[in-house]
């Protein structure tokens, strides 16, 4: 669908809002270029990608250098090159695009410098008629940031904060003009956050509720099993229905400092902390998962978001054994091989099931 067929509709399905005086944002050629490239930004962003639409995209990138400059530099402003479809990211890295459609097989990139203040212009210019959400870092996304199987992905946040995914990692972004707020669904990542002491930002990963006003730390989360570790500054940790006065573990809330680390298993009666190198805990950013004393299951399941055959652990009691070790995520197979030495179990080759983690018997 072409960004003219979306018109009169805001992202996320709302209705156009209305806006008396002034002039038309269409007035300034400048700024409905600005329009029509964050219309097209919305639509290959939102919407399953067609090789028409893709098609139409490029006839409309090529067709002009300052078209080309628009959408790169909403882009760049909006920080949202990670939710492009990949067809798109290699299209804007082609050297052909910019003077013709072409196939997108070019591995040159090139970056044009932020269009700060023209974007600060399209803000104060479109007063008559506002219909995307992209325009506003303060409206209510409820956009949802992924990575695929075994790849690291970084996004800045509207706010200048940073947030890193892991491999099969997803988080929703929701920012209101009193609250920056992100979701982790299920991976890992890791938060840089930006400081604003008059807009928490708030991290909600299963039963925990994680707050903070600018520091760094690493969230963990699979099924109802969240970790969370800070590497700078300090947050505050609160499980959800927690009716204690005070932040006390007891009570399910947790100051936590640099260096320290909480983790939550579901039916915890409090909120476990311990000390922990935070490099260690991050060093999946480098490719190198590693883990001290942590549970098989938990490890297995980092291990999973990293490897193209799925481990099952087919025993349950095998899952609650400790492990202490490294995982190189491009040598996830000499792992497999030493784990049957260093633990009583065997590893099972099961064709499309992957790999199994069975009981020596």
């Amino acid at each position: 669908m072409s960004p003219a067929a979306r018109r009169g509709r805001a992202g996320g399905g709302q209705e156009a809002t209305e806006v008396t005086g002034g002039t038309p944002c269409s007035a300034d050629p400048e700024i409905a270029r600005l329009e029509a490239a964050a219309d097209w930004l919305q639509t290959l962003s939102s919407t399953p990608l067609e090789d028409a639409t893709l098609e139409s995209w490029l006839e409309w990138y090529g067709r002009d250098p300052a078209n080309q400059k628009a959408f790169d530099g909403i882009v760049e402003v909006w920080g949202a090159m990670a939710h492009v479809p990949p067809a798109v990211r290699a299209a804007l890295r082609s050297p052909a695009v910019g003077t013709r459609v072409a196939p997108v097989s070019s591995a040159r990139q090139s970056r044009t410098p932020l269009w700060a203040a023209l974007a600060a212009s399209l803000v104060v210019a479109c007063t008559t008629l506002v219909w995307l959400g992209l325009r506003d870092p303060t409206v209510d996304h409820g956009e949802v940031l992924a990575s695929p199987l075994g790849v690291n992905s970084t996004s800045q946040l509207p706010d200048g904060s940073v947030v890193e995914l892991g491999g099969r990692t997803s988080a929703r972004l929701s920012y209101t003009a009193a609250e920056r707020r992100v979701e982790v669904l299920d991976g890992e990542v890791y938060l840089t956050v930006a400081k604003d002491a008059g807009r928490p930002f708030v991290v909600d990963a299963g039963a925990l509720r994680v707050t903070a006003v600018g520091t760094a730390f690493n969230v963990r989360r699979s099924g109802s099993d969240v970790v969370v570790t800070v590497g700078e500054g300090a947050v505050e940790v609160v499980r959800s229905g927690s009716a204690a006065r005070g932040c006390e573990p007891a009570g399910g809330c947790v100051h936590l400092t640099a260096g320290r680390q909480l983790r939550y298993r579901e039916g915890a009666k409090a909120l476990v902390v311990r000390s922990v190198d935070p490099a260690v805990t991050t060093s999946w950013r480098n490719g190198v998962l590693k883990f001290v004393d942590e549970p098989l299951s938990a490890v297995v399941s980092s291990v999973n978001r990293y490897s193209h055959r799925p481990i099952q652990i087919r025993d349950a009691a095998l899952g609650g054994l400790s492990f202490t070790g490294t995982v190189h995520v491009e040598r996830i197979d000499n792992w497999l091989n030493a784990l049957g030495s260093a633990f009583p179990l065997r590893v099972v080759e099961a064709g499309e099931e992957g790999v199994l983690l069975v009981s020596r018997k």
